[in-house]
């Protein structure tokens, strides 16, 4: 009996260890001027200001080398594919992200599968974690959107609570 309780209080921290963030930041075109907790990705909800979520990359970094990116209300994982089948922002997309470290840069490749139509964007996402900027760029099959700057910031996780 005693081992079974050792065992129900060492499992969750073991997850939790597991699961214990290195760093988190947000990458945007300008810097909000107030906490992100103030804002709303809804239209006038409360009547907190309005952001345009599709600017806004949130990544979260974990010890263990994983990652997690979220932009335009879809998660972009290290662990694998994502499936989102019929949302309300859209019909069926697969997302997935290739990441690789060159010339002191981070470079993201997310790609959403539309299946609907079955096509593949691909955004390219440059990090300089030295300066705190991005660029990045959306290409389609038919069309290479305008590349897109901006800058990054340090977020903690605890600031939200």
């Amino acid at each position: 009996m005693k081992k079974l309780l050792l065992l129900l209080f060492l499992i969750p921290n073991l997850v939790m260890a597991e699961s214990e963030y290195k760093e988190t930041f947000i990458c945007s075109p300008e810097i909000p001027k107030v906490k992100l907790t103030d804002y709303t990705f809804a239209d006038d909800y409360a009547g907190k200001p309005h952001i345009e979520h599709y600017k806004y990359y949130f990544f979260t970094f974990f010890k263990d080398g994983r990652f997690v990116i979220k932009n335009d209300e879809r998660q972009y994982s290290s662990k694998g594919k994502r499936e989102y089948v019929q949302t309300w922002f859209t019909n069926g997309v697969s997302t997935s992200v290739t990441h690789l470290k060159q010339n002191g840069y981070d470079i993201f490749k997310l790609s959403n599968f539309y299946t609907e139509i079955e096509q593949l964007r691909v955004t390219t996402f440059i990090l300089d974690k030295k300066s705190m900027t991005y660029t990045s760029r959306t290409s389609s099959e038919e069309k290479n959107y305008e590349p897109k700057t901006g800058f990054c910031y340090s977020h903690r996780l605890e600031d939200d609570f």
